[in-house]
This record gives structure tokens, sequence and C-alpha cells, in this order.
């Protein structure tokens, strides 16, 4: 099976995400590789932010441009069509603004070569996701350009693929273990009883609120994630409560691990806490802090699972070293739970 298969051999899966464990980890040449597949299919391309430049922003290295097929639709910034060299028909402005001028969606007459700018709130993604729809669009594409492990564009597709490989590290040891750690944070599970009140996800508050909750789910505190004093609010809660009785702390912004270095130089036993967020991608912790609250009994679990249906490895790094190919994607195949392509192994994707 290639990747192109579970893309487009899955009638219930429409909308996809890639995103980058690292900067130059294969992201964009996985998404050429989807887009340059089965023209049966009408096809959507976004960005969350800027991409499709021949030259990384950051890096300074280069890039693969992204190359779109007549018949695609294409959401991107207004000030970005000099830079896109395919005939295209305006279809309508979004009314949603980047940097870069307004957001307008573009049906493409002939194949060329695009810059892509999209917007990077998840409520305003969500508006481009349902224009696409509208103009008939089968099956979208979202490249995380500017956030390597993009909340929005994970939380609005029904289904994400994680690019990884030699960008983050020389060793592919590293590589490998830190994907997994990554992709066990995509599959942490779901809430039992999702009684937490809440906006719907694509209005959830960005003041990084933690909201504590009894085991019937009733508000027992609140306060701000990011106070130099939230790591010792929730453990004076642990501390205080009785032992039988469970509770619930809900994290509407990230959970960081200089929060979690704190707490967990506070308090050592977790045994009736779960500390949950809206998705994976909001707990911003490392391997060793994971295992260390596992380790402490604490329970990490989501409003929202996110459906990973894949991971590519890119030996190559943009510093100039290669790593053995076979051996990257042979240990990442024991490591995680789902299919792993080699990115450039054209037969695999």
């Amino acid at each position: 099976m290639t990747l192109c298969d579970l893309v487009y051999n899955n009638p219930s899966l429409n909308c996809f995400s890639i995103i980058g464990l690292e900067k130059n980890s294969g992201k964009t040449t996985v998404l050429q590789s989807l887009l340059s597949q089965n023209h049966t299919y009408t096809k959507a391309v976004t960005s969350i932010g800027y991409d499709g430049e021949d030259t990384d922003l950051v890096t300074q290295t280069p890039k693969p441009s992204v190359y779109v097929s007549a018949g695609t639709l294409v959401a991107t910034a207004a000030g970005l069509l000099s830079k896109c060299d395919f005939t295209r028909e305006l279809l309508c402005f979004t009314g949603l603004y980047t940097p870069l001028g307004e957001v307008i969606m573009l049906r493409a007459l002939s194949d060329g070569y695009a810059r892509l700018a999209g917007p990077s709130a998840t409520k305003e993604m969500a508006k481009v996701i349902k224009l696409f729809y509208e103009y008939k669009a089968e099956k979208i594409f979202i490249d995380g350009a500017a956030q390597r492990k993009s909340t929005a564009a994970m939380t609005l597709s029904d289904a994400c693929i994680l690019a990884s490989g030699a960008s983050f590290s020389h060793d592919i040891s590293g590589i490998v273990s830190e994907t997994a750690h990554f992709v066990e944070l995509l599959n942490l599970p779901v809430l039992d009883c999702c009684k937490i009140s809440v906006k719907s996800e694509t209005e959830i508050t960005e003041a990084n609120d933690c909201i504590i909750y009894d085991e019937n789910y009733n508000i027992i505190n609140s306060f701000n994630a990011l106070d130099e004093l939230s790591a010792d609010f929730l453990a004076s809660h642990v501390i205080n409560s009785k032992t039988d009785k469970k509770s619930t702390a809900f994290f509407s912004g990230v959970v960081s691990n200089l929060f979690i270095n704190r707490f967990l130089n506070k308090v050592k036993n977790l045994d009736t806490l779960t500390i949950a967020a809206l998705d994976g991608t909001r707990f911003l912790i490392s391997p060793a802090q994971y295992a260390e609250l596992k380790r402490r009994n604490a329970v990490l679990k989501t409003l929202k699972s996110l459906n990973l249906i894949a991971v590519t490895v890119n030996p190559f790094s943009p510093k100039g070293f290669v790593l053995n190919a076979q051996e990257l994607l042979t240990e990442m195949q024991k490591r995680v739970n789902v299919p792993v392509f080699d990115v450039l192994a054209p037969q695999n994707i």
C-alpha cells in the first residue's frame, strides 16, 4: 500500500493536514506527491501560513515548489498572485486577511507553480475549508507551513500525515524517539464523558485557562495557566484533595513543559488527576516529562482525537548530511503504530 492509496482510496477521508516534526522534514515533498496523483478528483490546497517559496525563509535552504494541475482549487493571499504562474479563475474573496493580503479562492485553469499563504487561526481555516467544499472540492490538502505541529490544520482535517526526518537530528534513534513521542501524544485517549463546558473547537479561548473539575465534572476552580503561580495552584489542589476523589484539570490552551516542570517539583503522587487538553498537539512536553507523569500515575486525555494515518521519513538534511534511508524507515516502523513511508522513494508515495 502507498500513501496515495491511503489518501485516495478512502471515501470517508476528504480533508488532510500535512505537518512536520521539524522544518525541512519533507512535508512539501509529500504535499507535491499527493497533488500530482489521481487527477479524477477535484483537489484543493492551502497553507497554514506561507509556503511555496524557493528558499526556506528561516533556514535559507532550497525548498521544493508547489505545483498544481488545472482544476485545482487554491486558497492563497492576494499579495502572492504575481508569484503564481498558473492561469486562474477568481472564485471569491474570503474576507480573511494575512500579512500578505486577503485570502482569495482561485481555480487553476492551467498547470503551474503556486505560492500558498492561508489563515493560521482555526476559525478562519474552517471557513476556507467550507468554501472549498462549496466549490465542489473532493480532496483538500492543508500544508501546516508556519507551525510545525499545526493545531488549526490537524483539528479541522479528517486525517493527518506527519513528516519527520534528518532535519530534526543526525541521530536516527533521536529522530525515531521524538517522532514516536509525538505520535503517542496525538493518540492520547479521549475523555469518556465530555461534559466539560468549552466553546466549539473553532472558538476555543486563547486565554490559556485551566479549569479544574470534580469527578462529576462540576467546576471546582480555575486559573490562568500562564500565571507564574499556576503550577502551585494545581499542585495545591492535588495535595489537598481526598485520596478517593478524582479530578480533571482541563487546559484550554497548551500544557507547557515549563508548567509541567514546576508542577512535578511540587507534587509526587498523581493517582487522582487527569490532565486534559483539546487535542494531543496541545501537550508541549518532552518524552522525559511524559514518562515521569505516567510514572506518577497521572492520566493524560483529550477532548478530540486526531486521525494520524501515516508518518513519512526524509533521510536528507538541509545541513548537508544523509542518513541511512532503510535504517531510518525500519526503526521508525518499529516504534509507531501507523504506516511509514520514505518520502524520497516514489514507489511508496
